[in-house]
């Protein structure tokens, strides 16, 4: 069952004080176990530090995988307890907090940056 809509853009820059990016309101009620997140990189807005705190625009063909592989999409998989799974049920308030560590699964390639426009 596909519980969001096909496509959402998300600024994970800005999430990191976000309290909730899901309302209960998109979810269709349901007990649920496991999650499967696609990442588009196609024409995604990448910018990493610089380490001195700017920002450096990155072109998404820059973006590898841990083997070195450019990646286009990334999918990342969630699996939760079986025997506590995530609850919706309407007008039941329901929490379910993820931390992306973006930087576990990507590698940016920063010897060619993207032009600033």
């Amino acid at each position: 069952m596909q519980a969001l809509p096909q496509r959402a853009r998300v600024d994970f820059a800005r999430l990191v004080d976000l309290t909730e990016f899901v309302t209960a309101a998109t979810i269709p009620s349901g007990n649920y176990v496991s999650a499967t997140l696609n990442l588009d990189y196609t024409n995604a807005d990448i910018q990493v530090d610089d380490g001195n705190g700017v920002p450096v625009p990155v072109a998404p063909a820059n973006i590898h995988d841990s083997q070195g592989v450019q990646v286009t999409t990334l999918s990342m998989s969630v699996k939760l307890d079986p025997a506590r799974p995530l609850v919706i049920a309407p007008l039941v308030s329901s929490l379910l907090d993820l931390d992306f560590n973006l930087a576990a699964s990507n590698l940016v390639d920063m010897s060619t940056p993207a032009s600033r426009s």
